[in-house]
């Protein structure tokens, strides 16, 4: 608007277009150059809708075995078939077997084998079998060995230290207990026995006593340099994925532990399913050690998911009796 003065001669124009501009700007363009304002628009008052009505949530359903071998991740018949397995286990494990033979006898017959149980049916079929057949879970078996150095590259080099270089100052460590002298160790315990080995040649080569190389080798108190044996100077080309020196990261222990339950990672399902897997596992876990309760705790009894105070109490008792 302060540039108007430059757009007189269209003002006809600009004056034919302000109704089509929002009421405030048009007021402004139409004191320069005419028109017609546009009304302003008025907006409809908000009228809410009306919220629906909050049924209250029902009971929780009673525990049932049901027929079925298979679930498909609905938690509310995954809590009921938990309650209803481990209140019979308890009650009469015989009748239990009886009841799940049919179904799951010479089902899933490579559960064993399975990495893992990402699926609620193979936690069904294991606690059923275990039931029908106690001890027949071989268990996770130990991972096959697994060379750290795998797909590494070394290149050593052994030389001789000139003789008129000066032998470097032993540092002194810090926070030694009374000057204790520290026990010998391997040398060069840090790298693989091959490289140790190609080092350990090189240096015999140079001059290097057979006692000396024994003992760097064994870990044993090194004997007295001769005056004719050489010092010498490692050289180490490396490349690979693990850190050279230094200490390495100790394995997750949860790992460990997911691979001996045969659960996923954390980042393969859902926490909600997540949270069924681990319900699941603990329950087959103390099925096999002899140590499943004689009623589930946490077994909701509202279909919120929450659990009535007054129940808890009651199975506290019973698990304490």
């Amino acid at each position: 608007v302060k540039h108007a003065a430059a757009f007189k001669a269209g003002a006809t124009v600009i004056a034919d277009a302000v109704p089509l501009l929002p009421a405030e700007l048009g007021t402004q363009v139409a004191a320069v150059f005419g028109g017609e304002v546009a009304e302003p628009e008025k907006p409809e008052p908000f009228v809410p809708a009306t919220l629906p009505a909050v049924e209250k949530p029902g009971p929780f359903p009673a525990p049932s075995l049901g027929g079925e071998r298979h679930f498909h991740g609905d938690w509310v018949e995954c809590e009921q078939w938990l309650a209803a397995f481990v209140k019979q286990a308890w009650d009469d494990r015989t009748a239990l077997r009886a009841q799940l033979k049919p179904a799951f006898d010479g089902s899933f017959p490579y559960l064993y084998e399975t990495e893992r149980w990402l699926d609620l049916s193979y936690w069904i079929a294991a606690l059923a079998k275990e039931v029908i057949a106690p001890g027949s879970d071989p268990g996770v078996p130990d991972p096959e060995p697994v060379d750290p150095w795998a797909g590494s590259s070394f290149s050593v080099r052994v030389s001789a230290v000139p003789a008129d270089e000066e032998e470097p100052e032993e540092e002194e460590e810090e926070d030694q207990e009374d000057d204790e002298p520290t026990e010998p160790v391997r040398a060069f315990d840090n790298l693989p026995e091959h490289v140790r080995e190609e080092i350990f040649r090189q240096m015999a080569e140079l001059g290097a006593s057979e006692e000396r190389v024994a003992s760097m080798r064994d870990g044993l108190p090194l004997p007295p340099r001769d005056q004719a044996e050489p010092r010498f100077r490692v050289g180490i080309s490396y490349m690979g994925s693990r850190p050279l020196f230094g200490k390495v990261e100790p394995p997750d222990p949860s790992v460990e532990y997911r691979r001996r339950n045969r659960l996923p990672g954390p980042r393969n399902v859902s926490e909600p399913h997540m949270f069924l897997l681990h319900r699941f596992s603990e329950l087959y876990v103390a099925l096999r050690e002899g140590a499943l309760p004689p009623v589930l705790l946490a077994t909701p009894t509202s279909m919120t998911g929450h659990l009535a105070p007054d129940v808890l109490v009651e199975r506290l008792e019973a698990c304490a009796a």
